[in-house]
């Protein structure tokens, strides 16, 4: 058993029933998501009070959110296909815009003392464009994937 799986068995024994252990994934649910969200507000913040280009080290904030979803990703897909991609509602892609665009505007004053550089502005808005359009294609081509490997193994 790997750390990961040690996790899970020790978060199932913190459990009395069925219904206790789907109320705690729920509750899982729902701490990753405002978990991601207060990052995002803190990656902002912080992209305006870190002096010069200091403010770069504010992506720092979002690595721990990247590494986790990986190590979930990975632990999954052993078990079962990728999930399709997430519904996002409109409030959550413009609570997302703002808290970017909060981030980018916040270091490129930062950064450059005051004189912006655009073009550190248009790399964020046009990699966001592209994460937003990309991420759920790659998610349902991941799923499609991962399903034909789990029923292969099936017929084995």
């Amino acid at each position: 058993m790997n750390y990961l799986d040690s996790i899970v068995k020790r978060y199932d024994a913190a459990v009395d029933d069925e219904r206790e252990r789907q109320l705690l994934h729920q509750s899982s649910t729902v701490y990753v998501r405002v978990h991601a969200f207060a990052t995002m507000a803190t990656f902002a913040i912080m992209c305006w009070i870190l002096p010069d280009a200091y403010s770069a080290a504010a992506l720092l904030l979002l690595l721990p959110i990247i590494v986790a979803e990986l190590a979930g990703v990975f632990w999954l897909r052993k078990r079962m296909p990728y999930p399709g991609p997430l519904k996002v509602l409109p409030i959550e892609w413009a609570t997302c815009a703002a808290f970017i665009l909060i981030a980018v505007v916040g270091y490129m004053v930062r950064s450059n003392a005051g004189s912006p550089d655009w073009s550190v502005g248009l790399g964020a808005v046009v990699g966001a464009i592209a994460a937003a359009l990309f991420v759920p294609r790659f998610a349902k081509r991941m799923r499609r994937r991962d399903q034909r490997r789990v029923d292969a193994s099936l017929d084995e």
